[in-house]
């Protein structure tokens, strides 16, 4: 199962893209609908009451993995 390997930022610094460990580079709502599916590997939706939502890396301790660790394309 692919995950994330690199980050775009937009403008206002939040997550625009994502390009997992297989090439594919996906838009923020395109990952939303594939982490509630399943076919991101270590990362999950989140679905605010308010605002949009967006990916999060799977808790745990390795804080390299954190996608605002992730490097940037």
């Amino acid at each position: 199962m692919p995950k994330v390997a690199k980050i775009r930022r937009s403008e206002n610094g939040s997550i625009a893209k994502v390009m997992l460990t297989n090439g594919q580079i996906l838009t923020e709502n395109q990952a939303v609908r594939k982490a509630n599916q399943g076919l991101i590997g270590n990362v999950h939706a989140v679905h605010p009451k308010h605002g949009e939502p967006f990916i999060r890396t799977n808790p745990n301790s390795i804080e390299k993995d954190n996608l605002d660790k992730k490097p940037n394309f």
